[in-house]
């Protein structure tokens, strides 16, 4: 459900090896004028860094998006942090190519920002966005 005047924030990806990060969203909650009035957050954490894991968890969802919804505001800073808790299997740069995240960004059912990214799969991506209404 979103907020009305609140930005929703998505982040997904249709890669295999999504399962092997953990994605992290933060962002600040702007006024017209400027000033800060709020933070949101959200975290779709599957193991620690460093688990290691063979496979995905048998829990793990088929489709599996990070949502973060904010409070009524005009402009949001948001900070997106994907990091890898296991690495890729292979170790050839032919195989461990950059994967696509999509971010989309809306306020109020209108799209503002959409966008795919190039991940690399062996640190991630760290990103800083401002989005005003």
């Amino acid at each position: 459900m979103e907020t009305e005047g609140g930005f929703r924030v998505e982040v997904s990806s249709a890669f295999p090896g999504w399962w092997r990060y953990n994605v992290a969203l933060m962002c600040g909650c702007y006024d017209a004028a400027g000033e800060r009035i709020g933070f949101a957050s959200a975290e779709d954490r599957i193991a620690e860094v460093g688990a290691c894991m063979g496979q995905p968890p048998a829990d793990y969802p088929a489709e599996r998006r990070t949502v973060l919804r904010t409070m009524p505001c005009h402009r949001i800073e948001l900070y997106l942090y994907v990091v890898p808790h296991t690495l890729p299997d292979g170790c050839e740069i032919a195989d461990t190519r950059p994967f696509e995240l999509r971010l989309r960004i809306t306020r109020d059912g209108a799209t503002l920002f959409s966008q795919k990214c190039p991940v690399n799969q062996w640190s991630g991506i760290s990103r800083v966005l401002t989005v005003t209404a």
